[in-house]
């Protein structure tokens, strides 16, 4: 069987204290990058340099000391309270025989502020819920006080107030203490709106790494998305009337057998569905099963 490459021939570097967001359509090669940088996964060919050396030369202790990555798919931590979870992102840090728990414990209190998961510092981590375990998880990179913080898809649980209020911490941890965050985004708002510079892939391959106003343009998001992405035009306008008509279509439907239902009849005796949708501009089938959307006016049709 051959081997599938899922990146090839990419080349990027990543000077410290930006917020660099990862952009691209499903099965770009994103989750397989960032896997890459934490050291998760090996290059089969290549290297990702840390301190310019080969990240495959530390410890996982050492490069913990470096690197917090949190992944997509959170591990299961049903054992532990929230608190004992945001306490061990201090394992790199500590040493045998010399331990300062009220350090440690000032730490951990101040990343669980930040992330606001205080409240649930002596609950089980399974009984929070999906958006507050990725907090609390979120809270542990941020005790683990490293440089580079690589976080996949880390909005994907929160509602739309902890996505703006997690991506503001996140842009105030690298203005003010210089951290380096490469995330996963899926949300071009926010990619906008937060990040110094978009690195975007497509296919496997590196399409655009470059500042965010470089890359919020019609054209380069249309070459990224090729496929994925229709902007507004004369079929864009098509598809939202053949969605308003099948609404209309289903309304009529559930009217008529709500009429039909009644004791008393409640329209006149020439008045049908076919008549009705005749009307609107839909026409029916032979058969009475089927409806189809009528051509309205002379702009394209393309799906």
């Amino acid at each position: 069987m051959r081997d599938r490459i899922l990146l090839n021939d990419i080349s990027i570097n990543l000077p410290k204290g930006k917020l660099y967001g990862l952009i691209g359509h499903n099965g770009s090669g994103k989750s397989t990058l960032i896997k890459l940088l934490s050291g998760e996964l090996v290059p089969s060919s290549g290297s990702v340099l840390l301190e310019q050396q080969p990240i495959q030369r530390f410890s996982t202790k050492e490069l913990a000391k470096h690197i917090a990555y949190l992944p997509q798919r959170l591990p299961e931590a049903a054992d532990f309270y929230a608190r004992e979870l945001v306490m061990l992102g201090r394992f790199p840090w500590q040493k045998w025989l010399k331990n300062r728990p009220h350090l440690i414990s000032e730490i951990v209190d101040l990343a669980m502020a930040q992330t606001q998961v205080t409240q649930f510092a002596e609950q089980m981590v399974n009984t929070l819920s999906g958006g507050e375990r990725q907090r609390v998880w979120l809270a542990m990179c941020l005790a683990q006080q490293c440089q580079y913080l690589l976080l996949d898809e880390p909005l994907s649980a929160l509602d739309i107030v902890y996505q703006v209020e997690v991506m503001q911490l996140i842009r105030r941890l690298v203005d003010d203490q210089g951290l380096t965050v490469v995330l996963i985004l899926h949300d071009i708002n926010l990619a906008a709106q937060f990040c110094d510079e978009l690195i975007a892939l497509k296919g496997g391959k590196l399409c655009k790494h470059a500042p965010v106003h470089e890359v919020m343009q019609k054209s380069m998001l249309q070459e990224i998305f090729r496929r994925y992405l229709t902007f507004a035009g004369s079929s864009w306008r098509y598809a939202q009337s053949r969605r308003i008509m099948k609404n209309v279509l289903l309304c009529l439907l559930l009217w008529a057998g709500w009429v039909q239902a009644q004791p008393h009849k409640i329209v006149s005796p020439d008045w049908s569905i076919a008549s009705t949708l005749t009307a609107i501009g839909l026409s029916t089938a032979s058969d009475g099963r089927q409806a189809n959307l009528s051509r309205m006016g002379a702009g394209s049709t393309s799906a």
